[in-house]
């Protein structure tokens, strides 16, 4: 009886690895190793020209696919199309180390193929194709904003961009920009010489000239705001109304906020005296003869930043 009960227990057991390598190996052949090759191929010849610039080819850029965690194919195939017309009339000049181009591929598939993002992906690996210096901590900035930075950038960089002389030569943005809003002032003070303000009349006069300025530097590419502020009372010294006019822009606290703390802008506030005595312009002694100016631009980090993403401007 005794050999009859080993046997048994070995043929249970011969049974138990059978069904267990059967199992392993129908979980590893779930996906043939042709589909996946072919999957792989695809993937290749979507992102041609792209990869050809990191140097990354056959088997290894294969083992690189497999490597990335790809999750969106449609976003990967809009970024291709992008790029290609984009390189229609150029040149690589300069083929894009694995260290840009593998993280900027990978993070470009997880936005949604609508995605505004998708087009500064396209621009940041075509800029770099193109000869342009790619900084890896683009790469990181680029991880870092939302569709909704992307706008408001974008806003900023079209007016900015296309005014040769705030962004251009030996230059300091915030305080080039400064200048230019009490330039602009100074022309609308002359139009309003020799008057004598009511306290009603001036605030009204000044915060229309508030808010022509402001849209004018927003138009610009400068977001900015303008502010008149009364005389500290004598019986509250820490009371004080202020009137101010602000660029629409400014609505968008929040991408603001993450375009500052991220260092593609900076802010820049100060406090100036108009010139109202040479133009024999009366101010009501209950306001301040100081106007408050604070405007937002790119830091040189964002200038950087967005001449690589959005270049065409």
């Amino acid at each position: 009886m005794e050999p009859e009960i080993k046997a048994e227990a070995t043929a249970k057991a011969e049974i138990s690895a059978k069904i267990i390598r059967q199992r392993k190996h129908s979980i590893t052949e779930v996906i043939p190793p042709d589909v996946t090759r072919a999957r792989a191929s695809a993937w290749l010849d979507i992102l041609s020209p792209i990869t050809e610039w990191a140097g990354l080819k056959g088997d290894a850029l294969r083992y690189q696919r497999q490597q990335l965690r790809i999750q969106q194919d449609e976003a990967l195939d809009r970024l291709a199309e992008i790029v290609r017309r984009k390189m229609r009339s150029r040149d690589v000049s300069t083929p894009l180390p694995p260290k840009i181009v593998v993280p900027a591929l990978e993070a470009a598939s997880l936005e949604s193929p609508s995605s505004p993002l998708i087009e500064w992906w396209a621009n940041l690996l075509v800029s770099g194709a193109a000869g342009t210096e790619i900084r890896p901590y683009l790469i990181n900035l680029m991880k870092a904003i939302g569709p909704q930075e992307v706008e408001c950038l974008n806003k900023i960089w079209t007016g900015l961009s296309s005014k040769k002389d705030y962004i251009s030569g030996d230059f300091n943005l915030p305080l080039r920009a400064a200048f230019k809003l009490k330039r602009w002032l100074e022309v609308e003070l002359v139009k309003i010489k020799g008057r004598t303000f009511t306290s009603d009349d001036y605030l009204t006069t000044f915060l229309g000239i508030f808010e022509k300025l402001t849209k004018r530097s927003e138009k610009a590419g400068v977001p900015a705001r303008m502010e008149l502020s009364q005389e500290r009372s004598t019986a509250d010294r820490g009371h004080r109304l202020s009137f101010s006019c602000y660029s629409k822009l400014m609505d968008n606290a929040i991408p603001i906020e993450v375009c500052l703390a991220l260092k593609l802008l900076e802010e820049h506030e100060q406090t100036f005296e108009p010139d109202f005595r040479a133009n024999d312009i009366t101010i009501p002694n209950e306001f301040e003869r100081t106007i408050g100016l604070r405007i937002i631009v790119p830091s040189n980090l964002g200038l950087e930043f967005l001449s690589v993403c959005d270049p065409a401007r």
